[in-house]
């Protein structure tokens, strides 16, 4: 089972605050907080990084200093300690998004723009273009685009998944298990979250047991 949590940056989100969520982060993360150009993605890492550690804590009773790291040689952080669980982080817009469960998981959340023909032309498979063009809509392009990048977060191997590799039944439905053309894959599941009217999530699973998205305020990292 899968649980999902979100903070958004409309909370308000001093920086006494910021600055002692970001004390308590190891130092690899503190360096990447400060090297940010804008604030938003600073506050985006830091709120990121200490909701862990929250989790940590009162799902797995870890002191959140003894939260231990590591990751896999294309990037993808797991937890060393607590062991048996499994995390991804995804932050785009307003939100960020912290999928936290027993098993591997997959998040993307993008806010829900304009539809980007050309992107979809070069980076999906033929049939999901297609089915974009069809539809007409900037909702058929992001419930492609997170779901795919959910696909490539799952396994952690970044965009050595080429994204035209895989696609997905036209239809769309909230949660569809993923075709894979030329690939003996077993299936995933993909189930689709709206943190607001604005914003499209997409978490990958095995299991597709994905839990409602439940808000984490200042209150609740406030160490």
């Amino acid at each position: 089972m899968i649980q999902l949590y979100g903070l958004t940056l409309d909370d308000r989100w001093e920086e006494p605050l910021l600055a002692e969520l970001l004390s308590g982060a190891p130092p690899a993360r503190q360096k990447q907080a400060g090297q940010y150009r804008f604030p938003a993605d600073r506050i985006r890492c830091i709120l990121g990084e200490a909701s862990l550690r929250t989790l940590a804590w009162t799902k797995a009773n870890v002191p959140p200093e003894t939260v231990k790291y590591t990751q896999n040689k294309y990037g993808k952080p797991r937890f060393l300690h607590p062991a048996g669980y499994h995390f991804n982080i995804a932050h785009a817009g307003r939100w960020v998004l912290i999928a936290w469960g027993d098993e591997p998981v997959g998040i993307d959340v993008e806010p829900v723009g304009t539809m980007e023909a050309s992107v979809a032309k070069f980076a999906f498979h033929p049939a999901e273009y297609a089915f974009c063009m069809a539809y007409g809509e900037a909702i058929s392009f992001f419930r492609i685009w997170t779901r795919k990048e959910s696909y490539i977060k799952y396994y952690g191997k970044g965009l050595s998944i080429p994204l035209d590799s895989f696609h997905f039944q036209p239809d769309m439905s909230e949660k569809e298990e993923l075709a894979l053309h030329g690939k003996g894959q077993s299936f995933l599941h993909f189930t689709e979250r709206r943190p607001d009217p604005d914003h499209l999530a997409a978490i990958c699973t095995k299991s597709g047991e994905v839990g409602q998205m439940q808000r984490l305020t200042p209150e609740d990292l406030r160490p």
